[in-house]
């Protein structure tokens, strides 16, 4: 692999919270800053608005250079089908059943592309989001990747 031409997606859900409270717990973030990604630098670090998120990735070392709402919620209709916490093989059957699922994650790998038109070649995005979404967002960039296992 060329480093010199490519450029690097890391996506990552939110680290752990007791819902329904917004902000993560003491675990989470302890968790979060043994993160592989700790020791990583990123170029561009993207997070929904949701604070979860952006404490996830401040937890981690990394300021936040964007909020994306489109990162943040589903919706109601897309959230009827992608089950947040059912796994990348449950969320992919969704995303080929589901015409709005399949939209959905159309949606999120389109700005997933975006996000990486923000950096050069060689360096790195980071984007933290939520369950469902993160996955969605990895099946629309990879649509003939088989996760049935």
């Amino acid at each position: 692999m060329n480093h010199v031409t490519t450029k690097f997606l890391e996506v990552r859900r939110h680290a752990k919270r007791h819902a329904p409270l917004a902000n993560l717990t003491n675990e989470g973030i302890a968790r979060v800053k043994q993160a592989s990604a700790c020791n990583r630098s990123y170029a561009h670090v993207v997070t929904s608005p949701i604070p979860r998120a952006i404490q996830t990735a401040v937890a981690m070392g990394h300021g936040v250079d964007e909020e994306d709402w489109t990162l943040g919620s589903m919706g109601a209709p897309v959230g009827e089908s992608i089950i947040f916490d059912a796994g990348f093989a449950a969320i992919q059957h969704a995303i080929r059943t589901d015409r709005t699922a399949g939209l959905y994650a159309e949606l999120q790998a389109l700005q997933l592309r975006h996000h990486l038109t923000q950096v050069e070649p060689g360096e790195s995005v980071l984007v933290v989001s939520h369950g469902g979404i993160a996955e969605a967002g990895v099946i629309g960039l990879l649509p003939d990747v088989d996760l049935s296992g």
